[in-house]
C-alpha cells in the first residue's frame, strides 16, 4: 500500500510512505531491500508478529503525582541478548526527556525517571519508549517497546475523615461522608467499592458508588451512598469495609489519590 492508500484508510503517514508484507516462504535472517531511484535516508519499521524475540516494558504504577518518581523495568525474551537500552519519555504537550536504563544482574534493565512537573496536568497520557538492538544468532535484531501512564497535579487529597451517616427510619443503605482537602477550587469526584460481612463472617462486595461535588479551596466533604437494595441483595451487614477509594479532579479527569483499603465501618 502506498501513501495515498494508507491515508485513505485513515493512517497519518509522512510523504513517500509504503507498507508491504513479505511472503511467508522467504524465511528468516538478513534481507536486502532495493528501491529503484532511491536516494537519501530511509526509516524502516519492521513488524514481526511471529518472532519469539520480544522486548517487554512495564512501569510500576499507572498514575503518579507530579514530582514523584516512576520505576521502569524492561527485559528481552526469546533467547536474545540485549547489552544496552535507550529510552525517551514524552509528555502530552510534546515535551521529551531522556531515560537512562541500567542493566541488572539478571539481564533485565531498570530505570527511574521523574517526569518534569512543568509539563504535568491537562488531558492525555505520558509515554515511555524504550529501544535497543538485541543479538541473536550473529544478527542484530532491533526491538522497541512502549508503555503509558498518567501524571496528575496534586490539587486535592483525602484528609482521612470517613464518617458513616445514620440512616433515616428503616433505611438499611450505607451513606458515607468523606473529607477532602483542596488546594484549588474544582469539581471533585469520589468512587469506591463497599464490602459487607456475610453470615459466615467473610467479606463480600456490595456495590460501587460514585459522587461528585464542587469544593472550594480549603476543606470540604463528598457523600458516597450505597442503596439499601444493593446491601440487601448482597446479603451482608456490618462491619463494612470501603475499598478502592479514588479521588478524581473532574477538570481534567486526573486521578489524585487511591486507597486500596480506605476504612472499616462498624
Amino acid at each position: 500500500a502506498d501513501e495515498d492508500a494508507l491515508r485513505a484508510a485513515g493512517m497519518a503517514v509522512p510523504q513517500g510512505s509504503i507498507v508491504f508484507k513479505m511472503a511467508d516462504g522467504v524465511g528468516h535472517g538478513a534481507f536486502e531491500l532495493i528501491a529503484a531511484g532511491a536516494s537519501g535516508a530511509y526509516l524502516v519499521h519492521v513488524f514481526e508478529p511471529s518472532s519469539q524475540i520480544v522486548l517487554s516494558l512495564r512501569a510500576n504504577r499507572d498514575t503518579i503525582i507530579a514530582g514523584e518518581t516512576l520505576e521502569l523495568r524492561a527485559a528481552i525474551e526469546g533467547g536474545a541478548r540485549l547489552d544496552r537500552l535507550s529510552g525517551l519519555l514524552s509528555a502530552p504537550d510534546g515535551h521529551v526527556q531522556d531515560v537512562r536504563f541500567e542493566r541488572r544482574a539478571d539481564g533485565s534493565f531498570a530505570a527511574r525517571v521523574q517526569p518534569d512537573p512543568a509539563h504535568a496536568g491537562g488531558f492525555g497520557l505520558w509515554e515511555i519508549h524504550a529501544f535497543g538492538n538485541a543479538l541473536s544468532g550473529g544478527l542484530d535484531v532491533a526491538r522497541d517497546a512502549r508503555d503509558a501512564f498518567a501524571v496528575s497535579v496534586a490539587t486535592a487529597r483525602l484528609d482521612g475523615a470517613i464518617e458513616r451517616i445514620p440512616s433515616a427510619g428503616k433505611d438499611t443503605g450505607v451513606q458515607l461522608r468523606i473529607g477532602i482537602e483542596s488546594a484549588v477550587a474544582s469539581r471533585y469526584q469520589l468512587a469506591g467499592v463497599l464490602y459487607g460481612t456475610r453470615a459466615d463472617g467473610r467479606l463480600a462486595p456490595v456495590a460501587m458508588a460514585h459522587s461528585a461535588s464542587w469544593i472550594a479551596a480549603g476543606n470540604g466533604t463528598i457523600d458516597l451512598r450505597f442503596e439499601a437494595g444493593a446491601v440487601q441483595q448482597a446479603g451482608v451487614g456490618a462491619p463494612y469495609e470501603l475499598r478502592d477509594l479514588r479521588l478524581i479532579n473532574q477538570a481534567d479527569m486526573s486521578l489524585l489519590e487511591r486507597r486500596e483499603r480506605a476504612a472499616i465501618l462498624r
